[in-house]
């Protein structure tokens, strides 16, 4: 069957998200915190949250997982609802962007001989999930290229066939770029057959069967999940 992009958009909007997180008083408290002082343009101030709550001996993906990703998940729900700016989102985005790279990878274990490839499919503009998701995978040994936002399907072809990669980690935000996912997943299996394939991002999350009839090896909600993903799939491969 051909699904179009309005048959994508339609699923979306009729499926219910699938992603939760945990609720436990100290990541509340700090994502309340951290939303005050976004509100207040303290930007210093949450900072200062970060740094208190890893101090406090959480790690990187649980900042991630349990502490930024549902705060942005909020973000995008205002901006819906036009209760925020454009220009406030993006000076989010920014403070987000700057909070990643005062903490991302200082330290990993032992290298391993895997390659993560991680891109959004092109027209696909969110990266802030992706950008965290990479990060807690380079911290597990594996060398990680982030391509970032709106990559070309021809353009990420090029580099996977540069770079032979292990794995691929594919993001989608927007259910318009289901088609385009899917183009692209098509493309690398008849490429590179035995090339693993994670997909994930909102438009993937609402649905636990999409990333199987996209011809996805697994989806992933967030940097955990990727990893065991990831884990999964190699001890397949290796069986």
């Amino acid at each position: 069957m051909t699904h179009t992009t309005a048959d994508w958009t339609q699923r979306f909007l009729s499926e219910a998200p699938m992603q939760e997180h945990s609720l436990s008083t100290s990541n509340q408290d700090a994502r309340e915190a951290i939303w005050a002082a976004l509100e207040g343009f303290e930007r210093g101030a949450v900072l200062r949250v970060v740094q208190d709550f890893l101090r406090d001996g959480a790690s990187r993906a649980d900042l991630y997982v349990d502490v930024l990703q549902p705060l942005l998940y909020d973000l995008g729900d205002r901006w819906e609802r036009s209760e925020i700016s454009v220009a406030f989102e993006h000076y989010v985005t920014g403070v987000m962007l700057d909070v990643l790279a005062r903490w991302s990878v200082v330290s990993r274990v032992e290298l391993t001989s895997n390659t993560l490839v991680g891109a959004c499919v092109e027209g696909e503009t969110h990266t802030l999930g992706l950008r965290m998701t990479c990060d807690v995978v380079e911290a597990e040994g594996w060398t990680v290229h982030y391509l970032g936002a709106d990559v070309p399907t021809v353009d990420l072809l090029t580099e996977v066939a540069i770079m032979r990669p292990s794995a691929v980690l594919l993001s989608v935000t927007q259910p318009a770029s289901i088609l385009k996912l899917s183009t692209l997943i098509a493309a690398l299996r008849t490429e590179y057959p035995e090339l693993a394939i994670v997909v994930g991002g909102q438009a993937i999350n609402r649905t636990e069967s999409l990333w199987r009839e996209l011809g996805a090896d697994a989806h992933a909600t967030d940097a955990r999940t990727t990893l065991a993903a990831l884990r999964s799939i190699k001890r397949l491969q290796r069986g």
